[in-house]
This record gives structure tokens, C-alpha cells and sequence, in this order.
């Protein structure tokens, strides 16, 4: 179609000049809207003149996927509520049966009444009164005791900082890139490429124990410098700029920030073994107990870590201190087994050098927000990818052969998404991480809400089954046409973690 018979309020080609005329004169939308201008609230950074043009805008909108991501994350948070709500209906039920039957007992016989009452007694004195612990299984944990623990302290930091000899440090480094950037517009091309891949190596080096947040900043302040120094001395712009920035990063710096053409880059092993070390230094170096915060915690997940890295690994990263003032525990109490532990708290409160300790049975609630938190993200990365590379999310069958990031970075991913997908193989990671990493024993310096078991979810857990059903809706997701066959297909062939 002629493009010169287009109407240059709403971006509408017509076949002749005649049309566009009636166009112009008919057409009450663009009359409407001719003079107004349209501001998109997704990307915060797009307005135009014209409603066609957003409609064009919409389709490519860079923060499209992250709103799909906040929606899903919504409605997973939603599905937990829900079902956290009915539970506690089932438990309200529970104790309204129980109080029933306490009450015909004591109308029937007072001296039963007694018995129970003497009965109940001695169970607050055993659960409450007297704390009855065992001993540690020897592939278990315990915090470090108090007297222990400013020699355990300098023993970790001494492992730490040895790591950290083997590398600049950031501070020295940025003096160094500083240098480099500085001499840039006066070197010959060869000279700029060379200084440019020195920095590269040099950002490889640090990588491996700076704290990725850190990282990430430096990335992109040196992007952003390197964006300047080639559109003002160079005049590079769109594609030729976006090939020499991509030419300036590491394969997986390009995947930190998700530079366009990312993918067109293999991700090495020594790449993603220097990214789990990055990993490492961001974890929690506090040397003093500190409370839990489950938003602190979950943000760690955030990153291309989570793509790269299996989902276990990243949890017995993030959780636990490394100096052992671990804010999730696993207490060694005799009612809990080890077929079937309950006893997990989290650290709420230190008062007067008291901790108090807030159970979460059997980690279910951790477990809960860990997997309507992270799970959602997962997808968007996912889709994300999948979309970068084939510029869509439709399924296809065979799309994990297209390249090395589709055959093994999003296969990772995959993994972590099912693991995420049950709710019950998530929750018995978290008791084994924190069994194995973070049991301890009662002294004078805790205070625990209660140890009492849970029995309605202890009766859940027994007769738990995989709901095959959630794994499937998680898969759907994951692509915009698929049908429940290929879901199967897809579940069929690549769920065989356990």
C-alpha cells in the first residue's frame, strides 16, 4: 500500500488520496484524538501523537513481559492465600469438634473432667515447661556455641579474605578503569580495542568476589561510558553501537544485562563457576544474629543466577550466615523426627540478648511465600529468553536445539520452575538445607513460641500426593498457544528431577 496516502494523525495507509480525504473528514477517532498525546504507563518512557502508534507501541513495549510478571505473581500469591484460608477453616473446624466433645465429657462425668484437666497439665509441663531436645545427627550443623564463636568468626574470615587476595579488589580496579577511560579518545583503534578487552579481563578477575549487586552497577557505568565515548567521538548509533557494546562485555556480563544479541554469545563453565563465587560474596556476612527478613531474603533470587545455578544451591547460599548466626533454624527436639521434622523457626525479635524464635511448622510458610515470590519471576525470565531469541513465546517442539542458551541455560531454568511447581518437593529442600546447615539445640539465650506440632498439616504431609495438575498450569504459562497435549509432552519429557 502507497505509503504517501498515509494520515499523519493515526498512522493509517490508505489506497488513494480519495480515501484519505474521507479519512481525514469521517473518521471520529482520529478527529478525537488527533491532538492529544498518549503516554505509555508500562515502560514509563514512551509518549506519541496518535492512537495507532501506541497500538504499534504495545506489541513491543520493553516492560510488556515484566507486567506479565507482576500479574502472575499476583494471582500465585492469590492461589497461596486461598489456600492458606481453607486451612485455617479445616483448623477452626478441628478445634470446634474438639471443644464439642471436651464438653460432653464434662456434662457426662466431672470426674473425667479432673482426669483431663491433670492430663493437660502435664502436657504444658513437657511441651512448655521442659524443653526435651536430642542429640545432633552427626551430618547436621549446630550454630556455633557462644564460647566458639569469635574463633569460628576469624577462622571464616581468613577463608574469605584469602579468596580475596587472589584478585583486585573493586576499589583497585575502578582506579585502573578510570585510567582506561580517561585515555580512550586519544588512542588509535587498535589501541581503544585493546584497552577495551584489558578491561574485560579485568572485570572477569573482580567478578569472582565482588557482590553481584556491586557488579551489576559497575556493568552499567561502564555501558553508559562506553555508550558516550562511541556516539560522541565515533557518531556510532542503533545496530553498529549495539555490536561494539556487545563486543565489550563478557558472555555472561551480556547476560547480566541482557545486551541486545545476548544470546548469540556461548556461556562458558569457568563463566558460570565465577558467577556462583560472585554469588557467594553476596550472601549474609553478618557476624551477629540478625532477624529474618523474608523480603531481603527473596529479592537474592532476583537475578541471572537463577537461570544458571539449581535451585537448592541458591537456598543453602542465601539462607545461611557464613559465620553460622543463622535467622532460620532447625531446633533438635524429641517430637521431631527425623522421617518427618516440624521443628522450624525464624528469628522475629532480639530483646536483651534474648532471641525469640517463631515456629513455622515444618517450613511450610517459607516455602509458601518463597515459591509465590520466585516462581512468577522464573517464568518471566523464561519467557523473557525464549521471546529474545525467537522474538515471540509460541511453543515449539524442538526449540531447545536452536542454540546453546535454549539447550542448557534454559534447561536449568526449566528445572528450578518445576522444582518451584511442587509445593511439597520445595518445602522438603528447605527442611534438609536447614537440618543439615542450621540445626540447633535450646539454651538460655532462646525463647521459642511454641513446640507444639501442627496435626491437620502433619496429616497433609502424610498423605501428600504430587498434584501433577500444578505442574502443568506452570508449564501453560510458560508460552502464549500452548495446549494441555503438548504441556503433557513437554512434562512427559523433561520432568525427571526428583
Amino acid at each position: 500500500m502507497n505509503s504517501k496516502f498515509r494520515c499523519e494523525h493515526c498512522d493509517k495507509n490508505h489506497k488513494s488520496l480519495e480515501n484519505l480525504n474521507r479519512h481525514i473528514d469521517c473518521d471520529q477517532t482520529c478527529e478525537k484524538y488527533k491532538d492529544f498525546f498518549f503516554y505509555c504507563n508500562i515502560c514509563k518512557d514512551y509518549m506519541t501523537k496518535g492512537h495507532t502508534y501506541v497500538k504499534k507501541h504495545k506489541k513491543s513495549c520493553k516492560n510488556r513481559e515484566r507486567n506479565y510478571y507482576n500479574e502472575l505473581k499476583d494471582s500465585i500469591s492469590k492461589q497461596f492465600f486461598d489456600r492458606q484460608f481453607e486451612l485455617s477453616l479445616e483448623i477452626k473446624k478441628e478445634l470446634e469438634f474438639h471443644k464439642k466433645i471436651i464438653i460432653d465429657l464434662q456434662n457426662e462425668n466431672h470426674s473425667l473432667k479432673n482426669a483431663l484437666s491433670k492430663n493437660n497439665s502435664n502436657d504444658v509441663d513437657e511441651d512448655e515447661k521442659v524443653v526435651k531436645y536430642r542429640k545432633a545427627n552427626s551430618k547436621h550443623t549446630e550454630i556455633i556455641p557462644h564460647q566458639n564463636r569469635e574463633n569460628h568468626i576469624e577462622e571464616i574470615s581468613k577463608k574469605y579474605d584469602t579468596k580475596r587476595q587472589t584478585s583486585k579488589s573493586l576499589n583497585e580496579a575502578n582506579i585502573i578503569f578510570k585510567q582506561y577511560f580517561d585515555d580512550l579518545p586519544n588512542l588509535k583503534f587498535e589501541q581503544q580495542q585493546k584497552s577495551i578487552n584489558e578491561m574485560k579481563k579485568i572485570r572477569m578477575d573482580i567478578f569472582k568476589i565482588t557482590p553481584y549487586d556491586k557488579y551489576k552497577t559497575l556493568l552499567d557505568d561502564h555501558i553508559k561510558s562506553l555508550t558516550s565515548f562511541y556516539t560522541s567521538t565515533k557518531n556510532y548509533q542503533d545496530k553498529r553501537l549495539n555490536n561494539h557494546l556487545l563486543k565489550s562485555l563478557n558472555s555472561i556480563d551480556s547476560r547480566l544485562l541482557f545486551s541486545p544479541n545476548y544470546h548469540t554469545l556461548s556461556l562458558e563453565r569457568d563463566e558460570i563457576d565465577t558467577l556462583e563465587s560472585c554469588l557467594e560474596f553476596s550472601g549474609n556476612f553478618e557476624k551477629e544474629f540478625t532477624v529474618f527478613s523474608n523480603d531481603y531474603f527473596l529479592t537474592k533470587f532476583h537475578n541471572f543466577g537463577s537461570v544458571v545455578l539449581s535451585i537448592k544451591k541458591l537456598i543453602k547460599n542465601y539462607l545461611f550466615n557464613a559465620y553460622g548466626f543463622n535467622n532460620y533454624i532447625y531446633l533438635l527436639y524429641k517430637k521431631s523426627s527425623d522421617d518427618d521434622p516440624y521443628t522450624f523457626y525464624k528469628l522475629v525479635k532480639i530483646e536483651k540478648g534474648v532471641l525469640h524464635w517463631e515456629i513455622d511448622c515444618r517450613a511450610e510458610h517459607l516455602t509458601n511465600n518463597f515459591i509465590s515470590d520466585v516462581l512468577p519471576y522464573l517464568i518471566y525470565l523464561f519467557r523473557k529468553i525464549y521471546r529474545d531469541i525467537f522474538h515471540d513465546n509460541i511453543y515449539r517442539k524442538d526449540y531447545c536445539k536452536t542454540n546453546t542458551v535454549t539447550e542448557y541455560e534454559c534447561e536449568q531454568l526449566l528445572r528450578n520452575i518445576f522444582i518451584l511447581s511442587d509445593q511439597r518437593q520445595c518445602c522438603d529442600i528447605f527442611r534438609e538445607l536447614i537440618k543439615e546447615n542450621a540445626s540447633k539445640h535450646a539454651d538460655d539465650k532462646d525463647k521459642f513460641s511454641m513446640f507444639g506440632d501442627d496435626s491437620i498439616q502433619r496429616e497433609k504431609f502424610i498423605n501428600h500426593k504430587t498434584n501433577t495438575d500444578n505442574i502443568l498450569n506452570t508449564i501453560s504459562t510458560l508460552f502464549d498457544n500452548m495446549n494441555m497435549e503438548d504441556a503433557v509432552d513437554l512434562l512427559r519429557e523433561k520432568h525427571t528431577y526428583n
